[in-house]
């Protein structure tokens, strides 16, 4: 019995090995990588309470750190219903196609993996744990872009909808009021970035303070603003694209303050802000 066991899951490491998705036998070197940018996403975030004021209002992930190596282990039963989407939805569409949605399958699993391990279950996908992954740990992987993002978010739309029809969990109810959001935010996230940066001014001249951290950004009909402080204060910006969506998202970069206002020295990264729970602001302090 064990010596067919073993076979068994030597052939499902190969099943997934070939299709670029080794969920079995988790590579080491992958391991090494994602706590390597663990460490680096934590770095950058470190700061005085001065310097990154909206943190507590900021998503957290499930857990304040990823689990130990050895713990990053799914339960077999998750490992068999994801080999089942992959051969029953996923197998039969073009190449091209299946390598995207393997990227993005990669990501789910190291996601989960990381953060819940053995003790998986379908039902610790909540909203806010799906919010997080999808508009903070996605972006932070830094190999999204807007076009790749639809996809990861229609990846898992179809993920989550097939388990629902199979009736393995309903986690879809919960994911379809994250991507109801996302659809549009998350895109347009990565495209305010490219164009945030023709802004950037990393020179510095001029007077004023520097400061670093994650701050809230609005961009309305009225002109772009940046929380500073709990204060509201212009941010310059070099010709923002005509017709540009009213919108909040987080900034993390370096920006500089001066009493007319503040200019940007450099954007690191632009993620959407997520309004949790039925309509409810990220954050109830920011109102709106």
């Amino acid at each position: 019995m064990h010596l067919e066991k073993h076979q068994e899951e030597s052939s499902r490491q190969k099943f997934w090995q070939q299709r670029g998705l080794n969920v079995l036998g988790w590579p080491m070197q992958r391991a090494q990588e994602n706590e390597k940018n663990e460490q680096q996403m934590l770095t950058a975030r470190q700061g005085t309470e001065e310097e990154i004021q909206s943190k507590n209002f900021f998503l957290q992930p499930p857990n304040p750190f990823p689990l130990d190596k050895a713990e990053q282990e799914l339960p077999p039963f998750v490992v068999e219903q994801l080999e089942q989407f992959y051969m029953q939805y996923v197998s039969s569409l073009q190449e091209r196609t299946q390598a995207l949605y393997r990227d993005s399958l990669q990501l789910f699993f190291d996601y989960i993996s990381q953060y819940f391990g053995r003790s998986f279950l379908w039902s610790k996908l909540t909203e806010e744990a799906l919010a997080y992954f999808c508009s903070v740990w996605y972006i932070d992987q830094g190999s999204g872009n807007a076009i790749r993002s639809k996809i990861f978010l229609n990846t898992l739309k179809y993920l989550f909808r097939w388990l629902q029809q199979e009736g393995i969990t309903d986690v879809y109810k919960q994911y379809r009021l994250v991507y109801r959001t996302l659809i549009h935010t998350l895109p347009t996230a990565f495209e305010a970035k490219r164009w945030l940066r023709r802004s950037e001014n990393r020179e510095g001249k001029g007077h004023g303070s520097k400061i670093s951290g994650i701050f809230l950004w609005a961009l309305s009909h009225t002109g772009s603003t940046l929380e500073v402080n709990g204060k509201w204060k212009p941010l310059k910006l070099d010709n923002p694209p005509p017709g540009w969506p009213e919108d909040c998202f987080w900034l993390q970069g370096t920006f500089k303050v001066e009493v007319t206002g503040c200019s940007i020295l450099w954007i690191d990264k632009v993620y959407p802000k997520y309004p949790l729970g039925l309509g409810e602001p990220l954050a109830k302090n920011l109102g709106g």
